[in-house]
């Protein structure tokens, strides 16, 4: 197995981590806004709603990442002026 290997199948489980963590993430965040509509106690609720509010900031903080990435990836030209031998480092990031 080549170095290039290795770090494409890295590659490709950090971007199956990712997509996994932003599902869960997406999955917390519908049960808090549910669970901020159900719950018939104050307390419940200003608990539910700092989950959803943290929970914009945080889908807030990965997409722009995210797009900050692919924007430096864009204008450096890094998506396809890599080396064919590096082919998993392409997918590294979500576009």
């Amino acid at each position: 197995m080549k170095l290039s290997d290795l770090v494409g199948k890295i590659a490709q489980y950090f971007n199956m981590a990712l997509y996994l963590m932003m599902g869960l993430a997406v999955v917390m965040f519908v049960w808090y806004v549910i669970k901020y509509f159900i719950q018939p106690e104050k307390v419940n609720k200003a608990e539910a709603a700092q989950y959803v509010l943290w929970g914009v900031v945080g889908f807030f903080i990965i997409l722009s990442l995210w797009g900050l990435v692919n924007i430096l990836i864009n204008t450096f030209d890094l998506g396809t002026g890599s080396p064919s031998t590096w082919t998993g480092l392409n997918n590294l990031f979500p576009k």
